[in-house]
Formats: structure tokens, C-alpha cells, sequence
């Protein structure tokens, strides 16, 4: 055991740092146990580990980067241990094990703030089981030494970085200290000698991530904590929606089977984001931004939802009269043979990702400008489709209708607290902790409706390494698994939430973006998701203010209105001023930079914001083009080494027993536009009607 000076918000604490050899075994057979229903029981506080890595680039550039553990922290009850390799991390699991009296059914919980990065290296050395993925590699879950140990992701838990986790978190003093000068690059191996400074950036990282972990356990148990930062709303939404029995009811009676499913999956989109072909590759002047205050939360207020049975029903329903219709969410397939974009906003609606049986497309960005295809489409997209596209014939098939509504009171109720507890606690300075909660909260509030019932788990040969779609039992269709999957969904007594709202909360939201798109027109620039970017801002601006009147009113209609701390009412779904930019630039969808009174500011995909934004305010407006390199983007390029097999190698002098492995390396960026775009560019640039392009 040794000490250390370790830098906290309140100033330096000496630390005590334990070894696997003097660490307080004894004393955790002490700690409290909490029992479950299954006979099964946890130490009621969790355990928290890291890793520090370094990346080997070989100079032969056909070998593969590859990566070691050169030293790992581990907390539990404020107590510190280092180890410089990994072997000797399961040396220290086995003895604790051993003086915790861990079995399978008494376990300890570990976390791990980026649990599939330590995954990737923890498998050649510890007994792997009961592996939990969201998706390929991203293991949320796994249990080891025979399940003594479950280790859970914080980062899946939390949906932040270590640091934001830390600055939102209750009674945190060992706050995530900063990487600027740790300098990640060095090669550093376990006998390599680590400064004070090093070390207590090392022991933060656990002893911070354990004082976020008890101020969650403030209001939960280790066995009550959700796996993800979703599930927090899901318990908040699912006891909400257990007031009413008939919510319940209507779940069940709005059951979707595996034909109607893969349909409405297929209709399913997110945010509309796009730039306008006419003002892209070139440096605007004097442009205006507006984006939606509470987009997604103000769609699950305010508008009609599919609240009964769908029904199949023969495409000669679509010629019932207006009145019928409105009264009807409906989805269907459609052919459409020969369209073309007739809108004047510069964003075509229909993604070429959606479009099936495609010929002849021109493509705008991922966007169709022209074409023939089969897409599927709600009736909102339908509406805007008709407005913006001509076509030459249509033929529709798998039509699908059910009565329009109002989703359940216990619903609306449950996203207004987020939203009113994040009205009020905004700019509240003793209060940030509670204003993120709840902004957060708020926010996942429709993430929680867009969850896929019938994705297949994840499944991890413990074996090979290997990760795998799970398969379809021998003897079955695709068709029938899926319905099983949905069958499984529905019996659940924990499920409560039909996937249809989902689906048509993000086209409400399209919906509501579009309706500016045309009456702005030309003078569209650039939209994401819930946010508009456009010329002449004081021509432009008058008409949100306009539109925000409406919006006003549909919000005190449906209360989706509070008030903040001084007794002001903030609305949801209005168009807030989102700043005006002297100058702005996009190369496409989430390709653009503007400069502002505070400077530059790039947002690229697969670019770090804070290093694109630096690299142009030193090299200006005229390096934001196609072809320009980012050397360091601030973007890592992981590199898997799957190889479970644990092999001796020598860096340095240093022989290390190293297995599977994943190496970060900086990779660069270079901005690039597909040909076909830039012709489509230098068309614009000449004011051709890109409809008749060919």
C-alpha cells in the first residue's frame, strides 16, 4: 500500500493505493447484501474498474495495430487497488471471490465505464458468461468466474462521458481529471514507472465513477438500477401507464403481427437532415437558424396518433372522401414510376435507402430527385410526397388503417413533469443537477417508442470470440421468428408501449419541419431534425413568429405549456432563435461550418466538433471543401484483434501475456463528395432545373 496526492474539487486528498497483495479482503465480507425474490442475492454496492491501454502502430503497414493493458484500477467501498497487468487482475477476482463468499447466486456487480473497450481484453483472461449486447460489440452486460462477478457498462447507464457523468452527479469530489496532458500516444508498459499526476488520473477514474454510482443508489439498489439510461424513463412511464388498466388493454388490443410489423419497420424514419443543392459549396452571407423547442415530446403532446387495431383494407379505400380519411392513420406500399421533385425548398423527401425495386434514380445527397422505386410510407408522408413529387403512374398495395387519437392521459402526463421539473429548474445555478436530470429524462422520452420488439439478440461464442445475429431455428421462416419475437414482446408484463406511435411521432416531427420548408421556399438553406438554416433572416423570420401564434395556441390546447421560475410561459414545439451566423457553409447532410461572434464552429460527420472547428478557424472558409484532409480528426479508428489465444509479446524490453485486443488510433478525415454530387453542384451553380437531369 502506498499513497498519493489526488486532485479533487475541494483540493488535494491524500489517497491510500492498495496492491492485490495488501488490499482489505476481510474487510468486504462485511458489506450489506441485498436478497432478491429468486433466491438469488448482490453486495449491495458495486465495484468499479478501468484499464489504461497502449497502441503499438507497427512500421510494416500490412501488420495490424494492436493494444495492452499497462496498468488497471479497481474501487470497491472507497477502497483502491492497482495492478500493472491483467493476470493479476483475475489473480485479485479469485481472491476476492474466495473472501466475499461469491457463488452464483451471491454476486458482486462491477462497472465499467466503456465496458465493451475492456471487454475486448478481458475475455482472453477472465471465464466469460451470460454475455448481454445492444448490438456487435456493444456488451452492456457480462458475467465472469463462473457468474460470481457481473460486470454492467456505466456509459449505457448514464448516456455520458465519464467527466459529464461526473459534473451531473451529486457528491462527486474525485471528478474525472483532465486527458490534455496525459498524452495517450506514449508507450507505456507495465514496468513502465507512472508519474503522481499519472496515477491520479487512474484512480479518479474508478473512485468518481463509485460517487456517481451511490448517488444513483440514493434512490435505487444495485438490483433495481436500470441497464440503461433508458430504462430510468421506461420505469417512470410504465408505472405511470399501470394507473389505468386500460392502457393495458389497448396494448394488447393494438398487437401488430409479423407482416404488419416489417411494414411499419419499413416506413419507420428519423430526423429529415439535408442541404439545399442551390446554396451548398458555396459561402453564405448573413444567415438565420430556428430550431423546434421539444420536438419529439411536442409530437407525443399535441398530435393523433394510431389508436386502434389496424385493418387491412383494399387501396380503393384511399378514394374515400377527405373527411374519412383524416379520421385514419394509415400505411401502405407504393410503386411510384417516373417521379420527380417538383418541391422549391431544395429537399427532396423521399431516401434512396427506402426506396425498393429502384431504376434510374438520381441521387441528391441520399435523397431521390428522380426515379422509379417502391417505398413504404405512412399517410403524413403520403401527404408530403403528393406535395412535392410528380409521377408518371402509382400502384398501391398493403394498405393499413386504424382510428386516429389522443395517446393515454398517464402518458402526456409523465412527459409534461420531465418538461415542467425542466422549465422551472433551468438556470438555476444550485440546481443543474436536477435541470439535467430532467432535460435528459425529457429527451429520451421518445427514444424509449422507437425500440425494435422484434430485434434479434446478439449472441457472443464465448469460444471463438465471435459475435452473431441469433439464428433462425431450423424449420422456421423469417416471417415466423419474427412472430415470435413480437409474441414474446406482447406477453411481457414490463412491455406497455405499441410501435406504431413511435412511427408516426417522428413523422409528425417531419411534418412540422416541412410545413416551414414551404413557406420558406428557396430561401431554405440547410434543415436537421428539428431545425432550419436560411437566407435573409429578416425577411424569414417574421414568418416562424407567424407560425409560432399556431403553435401557441395547439400548445395551451393540449397543455403542453409551464412556466419557469419567474412565472414565464415556455412552449413546446415553437420555433426558438437558434442565433444568426455572418457566414455558413454546407458540403451536404451533416457536412457545414458557420462563423458566429464566438467563431468558427464545423459540424462534421466522423470529425470531433471542437477539433473541426479549430482546424477552420485557423485555415478559414476556403479549406471547408472536397478533398481537404483533416490529419487529426479527433475521430479513433478501433482496430479488433479477436484472437482469444493469450500470447507472450515484447515491447520495449518488456515481455506482457497479451490475447484479444482492440487498438485506437487517430484516424484522419478527408472530406469527400461522391462524383455524381458534384455534378449535381455545378448543375445548381447554373440554375438548371435539376428534375431533368439525367
Amino acid at each position: 500500500m502506498f499513497e498519493i496526492n489526488v486532485p479533487c474539487t475541494d483540493g488535494i486528498h491524500r489517497e491510500k493505493v492498495y496492491s492485490i497483495d495488501d488490499f482489505p479482503y476481510f474487510r468486504c465480507l462485511f458489506l450489506d447484501v441485498i436478497r432478491t425474490h429468486k433466491k438469488k442475492s448482490y453486495i449491495a454496492i458495486p465495484g468499479t474498474f478501468d484499464i489504461e491501454t497502449t497502441t503499438i502502430i507497427p512500421e510494416d503497414k500490412t501488420e495490424r495495430p494492436y493494444a495492452f493493458c499497462y496498468q488497471w484500477q479497481f474501487c470497491l467501498n472507497g477502497w483502491v487497488v492497482f495492478g500493472r497487468r491483467l493476470e493479476e487482475f483475475t489473480e485479485f477476482l479469485d481472491r476476492l471471490s474466495e473472501a466475499m463468499h461469491l457463488t452464483e447466486e451471491r454476486k458482486l456487480i462491477i462497472y465499467v465505464h466503456n465496458l465493451p473497450y475492456e471487454f475486448s481484453f478481458l475475455r482472453s483472461f477472465l471465464r466469460i458468461q451470460h454475455v448481454f449486447c445492444l448490438d456487435k460489440r456493444k456488451v452492456v452486460r457480462m458475467e465472469a468466474q463462473e457468474g460470481k462477478f457481473e460486470f454492467r457498462c456505466s456509459y449505457a447507464l448514464s448516456n455520458m462521458t465519464l467527466k459529464k457523468f461526473c459534473e451531473n452527479s451529486e457528491g462527486v469530489i474525485h471528478a474525472k481529471l483532465s486527458g490534455d496532458d496525459f498524452n495517450y500516444d506514449k508507450i507505456r508498459t507495465p514496468e513502465t514507472e507512472l508519474s503522481e499526476e499519472e496515477l491520479a488520473y487512474c484512480f479518479n477514474d474508478v473512485k468518481g465513477l463509485e460517487e456517481c454510482l451511490m448517488d444513483l443508489l440514493k434512490t435505487d439498489t444495485v438490483k433495481t438500477i436500470p441497464m440503461t439510461s433508458t430504462g430510468y424513463v421506461r420505469r417512470d412511464f410504465r408505472n405511470s401507464m399501470r394507473e389505468n388498466r386500460r392502457n393495458r388493454e389497448l396494448f394488447t388490443a393494438t398487437k401488430l403481427d409479423a407482416e404488419l410489423f416489417n411494414l411499419l419497420h419499413d416506413a419507420f424514419r428519423g430526423g429529415d437532415t439535408h442541404g439545399n443543392i442551390y446554396h451548398s459549396n458555396v459561402t453564405l452571407e448573413n444567415v438565420g437558424s430556428r430550431d423546434i423547442a421539444s420536438s419529439y415530446p411536442f409530437q407525443l403532446m399535441v398530435r393523433k396518433f394510431p389508436m386502434g387495431k389496424f385493418t387491412k383494407v383494399s387501396p380503393e379505400w384511399l378514394h374515400e372522401h377527405e373527411a374519412v380519411r383524416r379520421n385514419y392513420a394509415y400505411v401502405f406500399r407504393v410503386y411510384l414510376e417516373d417521379f420527380q421533385y417538383i418541391g422549391t425548398c431544395g429537399n427532396p423527401y423521399i431516401p434512396i435507402s427506402k426506396l425498393r425495386n429502384r431504376k434510374k434514380v438520381i441521387n441528391d445527397n441520399g435523397r431521390a430527385l428522380a426515379g422509379s422505386g417502391t417505398i413504404a410510407v405512412t399517410d403524413i408522408d403520403w401527404k408530403i410526397i403528393s406535395h412535392e413529387y410528380t409521377w408518371k403512374r402509382i400502384l398501391i398495395t398493403d394498405l393499413y388503417i386504424s382510428k386516429y387519437g389522443d395517446l393515454p392521459e398517464e402518458f402526456k402526463s409523465q412527459v409534461m413533469k420531465y418538461y415542467t421539473d425542466k422549465t422551472f429548474l433551468k438556470g438555476i445555478a444550485d440546481k443543474v443537477y436536477e435541470y439535467m436530470k430532467s432535460k435528459n429524462k425529457l429527451n429520451s422520452s421518445y427514444g424509449m417508442t422507437v425500440t425494435n420488439p422484434a430485434k434479434p439478440d446478439i449472441e457472443y461464442d464465448e469460444s471463438t470470440g465471435e459475435f452473431s445475429d441469433q439464428k433462425i431455428p431450423e424449420g422456421e421462416t423469417e416471417l415466423e421468428f419474427i412472430q415470435e419475437l413480437l409474441d414474446k414482446f406482447y406477453k411481457s408484463k414490463n412491455s406497455f408501449l405499441p410501435y406504431q406511435w413511435g412511427v408516426w411521432c417522428t413523422c409528425h416531427a417531419r411534418m412540422q419541419l416541412r410545413e416551414m420548408l414551404w413557406k420558406i421556399g428557396e430561401y431554405n438553406v440547410y434543415e436537421d431534425t428539428d431545425s432550419i438554416k436560411f437566407l435573409e433572416p429578416d425577411l424569414i423570420n417574421p414568418l416562424f413568429e407567424e407560425k409560432n401564434k399556431e403553435l401557441q395556441k395547439l400548445a395551451e390546447e393540449y397543455g403542453a405549456v409551464a412556466e419557469d421560475r419567474k412565472g414565464r410561459k415556455l412552449y413546446m414545439g415553437q420555433w426558438d432563435n437558434d442565433g444568426a451566423y455572418t457566414r455558413f457553409k454546407t458540403l451536404g447532410a451533416k457536412k457545414y461550418l458557420y462563423e458566429d461572434e464566438t467563431g468558427y464552429h464545423a459540424t462534421i460527420a466522423g470529425v470531433n466538433k471542437k477539433v473541426g472547428s479549430a482546424y477552420f478557424q485557423e485555415h478559414g472558409f476556403e479549406a471547408f471543401k472536397n478533398g481537404t484532409e483533416l490529419k487529426n480528426s479527433g475521430h479513433l479508428v478501433a482496430y479488433y484483434n479477436d484472437d482469444l489465444e493469450l500470447k507472450e509479446i515484447e515491447v520495449n524490453g518488456c515481455k506482457i501475456l497479451n490475447g484479444a485486443n482492440t487498438a485506437l488510433v487517430n484516424g484522419s478525415y478527408t472530406i469527400g463528395l461522391t462524383g455524381e454530387y458534384l455534378d449535381l453542384f455545378e448543375k445548381a451553380l447554373r440554375k438548371e432545373a435539376l428534375v431533368f437531369l439525367e
